[in-house]
């Protein structure tokens, strides 16, 4: 059974029992590379209610957790929680929405700039408030973002008007570079779900709650390179495929061609049944249980999980928490990395016959030969024969592709 990396602590300033924050993970870009590092923003306490608008950094392999100033403005970066921080061309933080001191709801976009603070080492950052136009978003909480192509999408939250909850079904999408903000399209109606980018460019959104505080059990899809229109049918076509709906900590993300979900105990309710570690195929729309799911579970129950954070390519994971044995009290004081491979979660990489094809008929024009033809070949069993095109057969197997090129009698047959 492959074996959890062994939780590490966190050193420097304690952030205590900080929820609703954001962690982003951010590449090294200096020459050489520099540690990867994850910066948390925002959130608030726990029990006291305090809300911060602090960002610290930790380098993976340091581990110790560090403040950022701001050299842009008199004031400190605005303190909030529940808003949604997408890392754009490995520099820049993208922030949206929360909810402010006061518990309002908000829809500005702040832009931090870390090119300073983590190629150079510096503990300063830049830090503005984006100037949008266009069909602004209303404001709201719990949502989700992503970025595709320089472009921002939101997707859902929630806010409370009169005193009652409205859960939002749009997606709403800002033009990074001009500043604008689109016309909203129908997506799905939730909050407190994950919005994330598969391999082939669509937008999945996973987990999450109703208006009426319901797990809800669909998947829905949304494809930026479709019209607005189009996009909005196909998403509503395709939610209603069954994911994992329970009350427990759902960690998911995007690993090759699978969506990965952990699911971690929930100290409010105990254990469930889902704890584990699932993985749904995205083509064909299945589920699996690794069969390292009830040990891997076991290993994590050691502690409480309140983040993650997956790498790029999404092969490793770091979950941030408090360990057993450690203060329970620090959200963010322990890391554990997991990596996928060793627990099972393979991707199945693409079919490459398209490029085999291409590579072969290259190298027939480059070859000029006087013989053969380019027709099919009798394949012959012990009962049946059928004939496949010669090209695929060479584009497939090297011996058979040597043969042709000999120009032997066989070749030509």
């Amino acid at each position: 059974m492959p074996t959890l990396n062994r939780p590490r602590k966190v050193g420097g300033p304690s952030l205590g029992c900080r929820v609703n924050a954001t962690l982003s993970l951010v590449p090294g870009t200096a020459t050489p590379p520099t540690s990867l590092a994850v910066y948390a923003y925002g959130g608030f306490h726990q029990y006291s209610d305090e809300v911060y608008g602090d960002l610290n950094r930790v380098a993976l392999g340091a581990l110790h957790w560090e403040p950022l100033a701001d050299i842009t403005m008199d004031s400190e970066l605005p303190a909030r929680y529940d808003h949604s921080t997408v890392l754009w061309r490995d520099r820049v933080l993208v922030v949206f929405g929360g909810h402010d001191v006061d518990g309002h709801a908000l829809a500005d976009v702040i832009l931090i700039d870390l090119h300073s603070a983590h190629a150079g080492g510096d503990r300063a950052v830049r830090w503005r408030f984006a100037r949008c136009h266009g069909v602004p978003p209303k404001g709201r909480a719990k949502h989700a973002a992503a970025i595709i192509d320089d472009m921002l999408y939101v997707s859902g939250g929630y806010d409370r008007v009169d005193g009652s909850v409205v859960v939002f079904d749009d997606l709403c999408r800002l033009n990074l570079l001009t500043g604008e903000w689109l016309e909203p399209v129908p997506f799905t109606s939730r909050y407190s779900h994950q919005l994330l980018v598969c391999g082939d460019g669509r937008l999945l959104a996973y987990g999450g709650y109703n208006a009426e505080m319901e797990p809800l059990s669909e998947l829905a899809f949304f494809n930026p390179s479709l019209s607005a229109t189009a996009a909005a049918a196909a998403a509503a076509a395709a939610a209603a495929t069954s994911t994992l709906a329970s009350g427990d900590m759902h960690f998911a993300g995007i690993f090759g061609d699978r969506l990965v979900v952990l699911v971690t105990r929930c100290v409010s309710s105990g254990h469930s049944d889902l704890v584990g570690l699932w993985s749904m195929d995205l083509p064909r729309l299945v589920w699996r249980r690794h069969a390292e799911a009830d040990e891997l579970a076991e290993q994590l129950a050691a502690g409480s999980w309140h983040y993650c954070v997956p790498s790029r390519e999404g092969d490793r994971w770091w979950l941030f928490g408090a360990a057993e044995n450690t203060d329970a009290e620090e959200y963010l004081g322990t890391v554990v990395e997991l990596d996928l491979r060793e627990h099972g979660v393979l991707p199945m990489p693409p079919s490459d016959i398209g490029d085999n094809l291409i590579r072969y008929r290259r190298r027939r024009r480059r070859r000029k030969r006087t013989g053969g033809s380019g027709g099919d070949t009798a394949m012959e069993g012990q009962t049946v024969s059928f004939r496949v095109h010669r090209c695929i057969i060479a584009s497939r197997w090297p011996h058979f592709a040597n043969m042709l090129a000999s120009d032997t009698l066989e070749s030509t047959r």
